[in-house]
């Protein structure tokens, strides 16, 4: 709930003063870009990237230079 994946079929969810089920998928996406990070079980990598282009591809996405 916390990483804006599922939708609560009741309540709220607030994470660091924002309700995350009232933001659109956009809204979500930027959101989790920023603030979250996932350890997927399997890696969800892109193949044609090498490890650090992968690594700051969310960066990039975000409009930002990586340090």
């Amino acid at each position: 709930m916390i990483g804006g994946l599922d939708v609560p079929t009741s309540g709220q969810v607030i994470v660091d003063g924002q309700e995350l089920n009232h933001m659109t998928d956009e809204e979500l996406t930027i959101f989790r870009r920023r603030n979250i990070g996932f350890v997927f079980q399997q890696y969800n990598l892109v193949p044609m990237l090498n490890v650090w282009e992968n690594i700051v591809l969310p960066v990039k996405l975000d409009g930002r230079r990586p340090d």
